[in-house]
């Protein structure tokens, strides 16, 4: 069993030796981090502490093949972009050990997929290429493995009949979709959530109106859905990793996902816990790929090691998974 392996059975955080051993792994193998690294005049066996490990900017999935070593993907993930817009790349090694992490992260917060029953609300990332939402997904409702599990494009109705016949079983409901999606669906107003079940909003859409902000979303979708609060799934295209919040925006790292916050205007400065800045992700399972990146989210971190994102940088790239619905 492999050191990743290890860490995800285990839910262990890996050491600095570990994330050190990655880091040198990586300059050396990842064409394009060491082509950064030499850019940024880095000298990887200089560097003793995980805070001195640089960050590769996320916009290089983008425009560039971002591999360690050479392997054979077995399936890449494809984010989503405007027509002017190049997508995001993320070659995934192995989707059985992608499954794998997404299944552990959400038995770590909502306990095993056999208590849930998963309804998901995903248009667009249904209707386009390869999406790692879509393949997260599929792997919680196969470990949930029930009949009533399924996704749901823009059939509203369908959806309603199929949550009031999930209340008639013994298990939760987690309802799980993008904003924009959940938003017209609490338009509607055909569902009334139990206590025990939850909605997960996973992001935004681009494209779909004016930018709202999440506490506001969330408003409206308890409103609408008669709720108490909204969780969030916090994740990427270039992640394999997710975090969640349960409600309030506090997001919880799984123990192999490392969050630092950058300075705004020193992008190698990294500042206090609570103070804003630019999130930086250590993500130990993208062994496969860049463990080391600098996304365009901007975020603070509190003394548990949990964060907050406030939205991006405003010369940042709208990116889909990121942004908020505002109805007409």
């Amino acid at each position: 069993m492999g050191r990743l392996e290890q860490l995800i059975q285990s839910y262990e955080a890996p050491s600095t030796a570990d994330i050190l051993n990655l880091f040198r792994f990586q300059a050396q193998f990842n064409p394009v981090y060491s082509a950064y690294l030499k850019a940024l005049r880095h000298r990887p066996q200089e560097i003793l502490k995980v805070d001195e490990i640089p960050c590769m900017p996320v916009t290089f999935f983008r425009n560039y093949r971002v591999k360690s070593w050479r392997y054979k993907s077995e399936v890449i993930w494809h984010s989503s972009a405007t027509t002017s817009q190049r997508p995001s790349r993320h070659y995934v090694q192995s989707l059985t050990r992608f499954h794998l992490i997404s299944r552990r992260i959400f038995e770590f917060h909502y306990g095993p997929c056999t208590d849930w029953i998963f309804i998901a609300l995903l248009p667009s990332y249904l209707e386009r290429r390869s999406s790692g939402l879509v393949s997260m997904v599929d792997g919680l409702m196969s470990a949930s493995d029930h009949p009533l599990n399924g996704y749901f494009l823009y059939d509203h109705h369908a959806l309603a009949e199929r949550y009031h016949l999930a209340c008639n079983t013994d298990r939760k409901i987690m309802l799980i979709g993008v904003g924009f999606a959940l938003m017209d669906l609490a338009a509607r107003q055909s569902i009334v959530m139990r206590k025990q079940d939850v909605v997960m909003e996973t992001g935004g859409m681009k494209g779909r109106g004016p930018e709202l902000v999440r506490e506001a979303l969330h408003d409206q979708l308890c409103a609408g859905l008669k709720t108490d609060g909204i969780h969030t799934e916090y994740g990427m295209t270039e992640l394999s990793s997710s975090s969640y919040a349960k409600g309030f925006g506090r997001l919880t790292p799984p123990p192999w996902l490392k969050v630092r916050i950058q300075d705004l205007h020193d992008p190698l400065e990294q500042v206090a816990t609570g103070k804003t800045g630019t999130i930086d992700i250590i993500d130990f399972a993208n062994i496969h790929s860049c463990s080391f990146i600098k996304t365009d989210d901007l975020g603070w971190t509190d003394e548990h090691g949990d964060f907050f994102v406030l939205g991006r940088r405003d010369e940042s790239e709208w990116r889909g998974c990121n942004l908020l619905y505002q109805p007409n």
